[in-house]
């Protein structure tokens, strides 16, 4: 059958036969990456949230399927309820676990977050290197932006459990961000590099990562100016 997408019944039969194939897929054949398809069916087309999040749950805790266990967390962290931050955490971490680099950030920004607030040495320090393990965990996968806090972690220090500034830590991580297309990663890099900071000073390492944060900056300013010319089309 060819279908009219001008046709606004073709449309509604189109999705409701895509709905159909997805449970399908999903409940029949058993298909983690159909019943993440189901999920977002219900989450995007349908606008059913609720269905949605016991579709992403269940395939994650069936299926280990990272993509709806990421899906899920997210979901249940934008209802901002206190009680529910240790289970937004456990799906990140699940997410994280099956292999998907950005519920690895994100379990590092909220077992972090959760560091924050404890009061007990010994468990704010063991959340504080179980959110770093998770954030060079994704910075190591090619998250840029993970590397880029770690960066920042190392800066900064945690003065909360005794852990000091690394500038030698912070040198490695603004790098492996800058190669991962961090735009401030690169700017830090090349400051450090310049001054000699956390690494040995190295005329030439620092005009590489100024280059390079000079290439990453032109490339999102010629994006945004392609954005605009589309808004006025």
């Amino acid at each position: 059958m060819s279908w009219d997408f001008r046709s606004e019944e073709d449309v509604k039969e189109y999705l409701h036969n895509i709905g159909i194939e997805y449970r399908f897929g999903c409940y029949s054949e058993k298909k983690p990456e159909v019943c993440h398809l189901l999920g977002m069916y219900f989450d995007v087309i349908k606008k059913n949230v609720e269905q949605a999040k016991k579709v992403y749950k269940v395939n994650c805790d069936t299926y280990r399927w990272s993509h709806s266990c990421y899906k899920y967390a997210y979901l249940k962290d934008q209802e901002k309820k206190d009680e529910q931050k240790d289970e937004v955490i456990n799906y990140f971490e699940k997410g994280c676990e099956a292999g998907l680099n950005r519920s690895c950030y994100l379990a590092g920004v909220k077992v972090g977050a959760k560091a924050e607030q404890e009061t007990n040495f010994t468990n704010a320090s063991a959340l504080f290197n179980k959110a770093i393990d998770y954030m060079s965990k994704a910075c190591e996968d090619d998250f840029g932006q993970a590397c880029f806090n770690l960066s920042s972690i190392y800066f900064n220090g945690i003065p909360q459990i005794g852990m000091a500034r690394n500038f030698q830590k912070m040198f490695e991580y603004s790098v492996k961000g800058c190669d991962r297309l961090h735009l401030n990663c690169c700017v830090n890099a090349a400051l450090m590099a310049g001054k000699g900071e956390g690494t040995e000073k190295n005329e030439e390492l620092a005009k590489k990562y100024r280059a390079k944060a000079e290439e990453l900056h032109k490339d999102m300013t010629e994006e945004g100016l392609k954005f605009e010319e589309g808004l006025r089309k």
